[in-house]
């Protein structure tokens, strides 16, 4: 077995039960949404994505940026893995509470409709400080049980749903059932990493290293809260400046291409780890097997913006029906923003392990300034097919072109060109390992 080979396949190691449950969750989350947009119409479906679209930048400062910045230390000081699991929870859980206080306060500046469903999202804001219980589990190898906790809160929120669309719920219950999804995740979690042999008992708070954590974060925090808004300004627009029915026509379109999103951070969490200690141990193995991640990286996102391109009037019409078929040239424009936002994820990977992460917050500044003057310029032109415009060239300005801008990042768009070369070349070193793991020779055969 080659050591490429070997390194691939201990970095994905844990991702096989991960993306089942990933795609079995979406694509019962794809037939929930399709009876929800039948239930609820574009104006319904509209009303639920704005209220969330309010709550969404709240909810990215919930995150103070710690995650990549845990799975960093974890790996480098896992002797300390008390204090920073202890340290980054505590913090978390009281930023969620005050800002869940501050989005209540705030909501009385909005419409009655919008108000009601800002109060219930608000109530997703202490959940993510159990973001460090799924990072143990990672830290630990346990991705797939990580997997498993987060599938039975869905499948819990599900069957709750489905009783919604029944009973002709209004858009407000089904904001409900994604809090009720959040929160029994978190009970799994909590069972799950005391079945485990952790204990949050052990858990300790350090005033210095959150001090610490939170200097090195917040320029990730801030470029995390810009993308979050980069991501969601475009419905939030298109709400304001054409209504509620145009933003829910606009919002199936963003989900289905949005579907394929959550393998970028998934790859970026399965190489993390190994790069971070390769980068210490190892630096020319580090950039080989960077360039490899990046190469992996860009061919299955070309593989998903072409496969969304192709289907875009059949997902449509299978998650929308005909209310929603001007979602699909929507769709077919806006899939293709798959290809920036996989090389914005690994970007962020390679300048987390460069301890660089304060580069992403110019990348997407720009990116939304972009987004929102495209969207003023070509929305009352072209309604939602000028916000996937838009969408598809702030992503590209942001990650991409500024990337190529930038004399100290330059080095990530030639290990990306070093990377998609050697493809061929790894695809055969995974396929000869595949085939002598199931076909051994006899002993004594040389």
């Amino acid at each position: 077995m080659s050591a490429s080979s070997h390194t691939l396949r201990r970095a994905l190691s844990g991702l096989p039960v991960s993306i089942m449950l990933r795609v079995a969750r979406l694509l019962i989350g794809l037939g929930l949404a399709a009876m929800l947009n039948r239930h609820l119409g574009p104006g319904g479906a509209g009303q639920i994505m704005i209220g969330l679209a309010w709550v969404a930048p709240l909810l990215c400062l919930a995150e103070l940026g710690f995650n990549r910045l845990t799975v960093r230390e974890l790996a480098a000081h896992p002797d300390a893995e008390s204090e920073i699991l202890g340290t980054t929870f505590y913090t978390r859980v009281i930023t969620g509470i005050v800002l869940c206080a501050a989005a209540f306060g705030l909501s009385f500046l909005l419409e009655p409709s919008v108000r009601v469903l800002v109060w219930v999202y608000a109530l997703l804001l202490p959940t993510h400080a159990s973001s460090e219980l799924l990072l143990w589990l990672e830290s630990k190898g346990r991705l797939a049980e990580a997997s498993w906790a987060q599938f039975r809160g869905f499948a819990l929120a599900g069957v709750l749903m489905i009783a919604g669309v029944i009973a002709k719920a209004p858009p407000v219950f089904f904001a409900v059932t994604y809090v009720v999804e959040s929160w029994s995740a978190i009970a799994i979690l909590v069972w799950l990493h005391h079945r485990q042999g952790g204990s949050m008992r052990a858990w300790r708070w350090s005033g210095a290293r959150s001090l610490k954590m939170v200097r090195e974060a917040w320029p990730e925090m801030l470029a995390q809260l810009v993308m979050l808004m980069l991501f969601r300004v475009d419905t939030l627009m298109l709400g304001w400046m054409r209504g509620d029915a145009e933003a829910g026509i606009y919002s199936v379109a963003v989900r289905l291409s949005e579907v394929v999103y959550f393998v970028a951070p998934l790859l970026g969490s399965a190489f993390l780890p190994r790069l971070v200690e390769l980068r210490k141990n190892d630096p020319a193995k580090y950039e080989t097997r960077f360039s490899q991640y990046l190469g992996v990286n860009l061919a299955f996102a070309s593989l998903c913006g072409l496969g969304l391109t192709l289907t875009a009037p059949w997902l449509v019409w299978l998650l929308g029906g005909k209310a929603f078929a001007g979602s699909a040239s929507i769709l077919m424009i806006h899939a293709w923003g798959v290809l920036a936002y996989y090389f914005g994820v690994a970007r962020t990977q390679y300048l987390a392990a460069e301890h660089r992460l304060h580069a992403n917050l110019p990348a997407v500044i720009a990116g939304l300034v972009c987004n929102v003057l495209l969207n003023l310029w070509w929305i009352p032109q072209w309604s939602g097919l000028g916000a996937a415009w838009a969408t598809v060239v702030s992503y590209t300005l942001g990650w991409v072109v500024i990337t190529a801008l930038s004399p100290g990042l330059r080095p990530l768009l030639r290990l990306q060109w070093r990377g998609l070369a050697g493809l061929p070349a790894l695809a055969r070193e995974s396929w000869r390992e595949r085939r002598a793991f199931w076909n051994p020779r006899p002993a004594g055969i040389s």
